[in-house]
């Protein structure tokens, strides 16, 4: 995620603050920029708005995938940066994985597991467009909705225990919601 705290000409310095103050979990791996320059605005096609706004971009992708307003409530503020935390797509490794499946945001997690390789890739490309559709205009929940990968051949023992994901089900994906547990739970679903 890049965020972009695009400053109006008569920026109110309560909202820089607040942003500052929400984004400091996470600026260590998200770079944010602070920009008034009209030709920015022109470069995304934005007419220069009359207040400051807060963008999300995704996957180095030129067009923002979400955008926030101001003036915000804090808890606008607060879900705007849960909702757009990670990447579109997000490799689950060993060191984010309480980050993104024991999470005190309590989001949705679209957990895919793939395959290594070429045909991984394949199936990457293909989860990737679906996150593109849902984060520009997916069905809302209260939570966030990550979508996140692994590849299945690695972490196949984890996978059949804790969803019963066997590796000859490549790919596969399941919708895990941290107070249900898990959603659904679909074999094959992305190849």
């Amino acid at each position: 995620m890049w965020c972009v705290d695009l400053a109006s000409p008569s920026p109110i310095a309560d909202n820089k603050d607040r942003v500052k103050k929400t984004l400091e979990p996470i600026l260590a791996d998200v770079p944010v920029y602070t920009s008034a320059d009209p030709l920015f605005y022109a470069n995304l096609s934005i007419s220069q708005p009359p207040t400051s706004a807060l963008l999300a971009f995704s996957n180095h992708h030129a067009r923002p995938v979400g955008s926030l307003s101001f003036p915000a409530e804090q808890k606008e503020l607060d879900r705007f940066v849960t909702i757009h935390r990670f990447p579109t797509l997000t490799h689950l490794t060993s060191s984010n994985y309480n980050s993104i499946m024991k999470s005190d945001m309590r989001a949705i997690v679209v957990l895919a597991a793939l395959h290594k390789g070429d045909e991984g890739e394949k199936e990457k490309e293909k989860l990737t467009s679906v996150a593109r559709a849902w984060k520009r205009g997916g069905r809302g929940f209260q939570q966030p909705v990550w979508f996140v990968w692994v590849e299945g051949e690695k972490w196949g023992g984890w996978l059949k225990q804790s969803y019963g994901i066997r590796k000859k089900e490549l790919p596969a994906v399941v919708v895990v919601d941290p107070v249900v547990s898990v959603i659904g739970h679909a074999r094959n679903g992305v190849s």
